[in-house]
């Protein structure tokens, strides 16, 4: 189980735009995935200077590139999607 706490301690709006992408972008097949790339995303909010960085606009491109990732790692590992 992924820890979220980083995630946690994001601002609800910022919250609520990840979980939006995860629902229209990576859609819901994999909890694992999904919860991966929401404290990733935090992760990025956390380290981030560039307030552009933090625009939900980006966030697309993000995460079709972290879905081809997760599922490349996943491949690599056997494990079935």
């Amino acid at each position: 189980m992924i820890n979220l706490e980083s995630f946690n301690r994001l601002p609800e709006d910022y919250k609520a735009v990840i979980n939006h992408i995860i629902e229209d972008v990576l859609g819901n097949e994999s909890p694992d995935m999904s919860d991966a790339f929401r404290v990733w995303q935090a992760e990025v909010f956390e380290v981030s200077a560039l307030p552009e960085a933090r625009q939900p606009g980006l966030f697309d491109l993000e995460a079709l590139a972290f879905r081809g990732g997760w599922e490349k790692r996943k491949q690599a590992s056997g494990v079935p999607l």
